[in-house]
This record gives C-alpha cells, structure tokens and sequence, in this order.
C-alpha cells in the first residue's frame, strides 16, 4: 500500500490553513520569501566571500550569476571545520602500532555551482545553524550571490497547483504548497549532455525523493502522494519543462 509523503509540519502549523497562499503557472513568485534572512554577495574571479549566518529552522537557497565564459565551479564552506584522520598499521610479528594521525582543513560543505560559461542558478541546501563562506573555486568574471535563509513555512503556504516552468540551469521551486492532495504527477523533459536530476524536499531541506534522473536528452514522469509544504529542485545544466498537478 502506498503511504502519503508528508513533507513534515511546523509546530505552529494549522492544517488546512490558506494563509500565504498564492497561485502562479510558473512558480516564480518567490523570490522574495517570505521571514527569510537574506545576504548578498558578490566578487570577480576566485576567492573567499565574506563569511554569513544561517539560523532559521528551514533550507538555505543560493542565487548565483556568473558573467563569465569559463569554468564556474563555487562551494558553501564551513570555516570552523578540521577533521583529524588516524591510520593503524600493524603486522604478525610486530605488536607496535604504528598510528600516523594527520590533520586537515577540509571545510566544504556543498557544491552550489559547477557549470561553464554564462550562469545563473539556484541551489538548495540543508545546513546546520552556523557561520559560513562562499569559496569561488573557478570564475574568469564577475560573480554574484543572494543567500536565503529561509524559515519553515507552515501548512498552507507556497505556490499552490498546478505549476507549468520552463528554464535552464539548476533552480528551486517553492515553497510549493502540496495541501492535503493524495496524488501528484511530476514530468520531467530535458535536453542537454550529463545527468539530469529533480528531487522533491520537505520544509526543513532535507531531500524525501528523487522524481527523475536522466542522462543526456530524455523525459521522465513519476506519481507520487504528497502532502503538506516543500520545494522541488532541479539539478541540470540543461534546457528543461517541468509540470507538477
């Protein structure tokens, strides 16, 4: 028997609750969102953004634009991150243990960019309350960035629908408002060289299900029971349409 995915709920949550609501075809009302925190960003060529603070209770979404026409490649780096690495060695006819400890800074946490040539995507990313950086790996241009911090959005709010989008590049759409619906269709149909992702995630940013994954040119439909709040995130550096009723 198939169980509704229920896309977790706010503990000030009202089921059934209307307010916030709004309608569109395309699913671009946001942004802005709604009690977000948002920090803007901005730099020409690699290099380290000033750091950021992320403390509300939803997922982070990252706006990025790239003038250039070569590799843009950026990651969402954890400053305060060290990991140590211990490695035992041992043979028969030796009881010495040799342990080789080593430290090292290794503060990536996310990829939010890697594409060639002109960008202007969206990621989302589920993060730990903390400070972060943005580190422009690869830019031959200028660069900027919006980060949204975003709340977790009760029942009732977000783009109801259907929703109809075409686009390019990677993007996120919501907060979508799946209310109490039983069954929802997605349809993916991209063109465009590598592996073609859509996931469905919850109000906290945590990923519940991957809806298509394509390689190369191709179309992919999936029905799924969804309730509650979440957003839909495509991973492509391809030319896509994607429809949700």
């Amino acid at each position: 028997m198939n169980r509704r995915t229920y896309l977790g709920i706010a503990s000030t949550a009202v089921v059934g609750s209307v307010a916030g609501c709004t309608s569109g075809s395309d699913g671009s009302q946001y942004p802005p969102y709604p009690d977000s925190e948002s920090t803007e960003l901005s730099g020409e060529g690699p290099g380290t953004s000033d750091s950021f603070d992320i403390s509300l209770a939803g997922p982070t979404i990252i706006d990025l634009e790239h003038e250039g026409s070569e590799d843009f490649v950026v990651a969402l780096d954890d400053p305060a991150v060290t990991t140590s690495e211990t490695t035992g060695n041992e043979t028969q006819n030796d009881t010495r243990t040799q342990n080789e400890t080593q430290t090292r800074t290794d503060p990536a946490v996310a990829t939010v960019a890697n594409a060639i040539g002109p960008y202007d995507g969206r990621r989302l990313v589920s993060v730990a309350p903390r400070s972060y950086v943005l580190r422009v790996i690869q830019a031959d241009n200028a660069w900027t960035a919006t980060v949204y911090d975003l709340p977790e959005y009760d029942d009732g709010t977000g783009i109801s629908l259907p929703i109809e989008r075409d686009d390019i590049l990677y993007d996120v759409i919501g907060p979508v408002n799946f209310a109490e619906q039983e069954e929802t269709d997605f349809s993916f149909e991209v063109t465009g060289t590598g592996n073609h992702q859509v996931f469905l995630v919850d109000r906290n940013g945590t990923v519940v299900q991957n809806t298509a994954n394509i390689v190369g040119d191709g179309e992919e439909t999936a029905t799924l029971p969804v309730a509650g709040v979440g957003y839909v995130e495509i991973r492509t550096t391809g030319e896509w349409t994607l429809e949700i009723s």
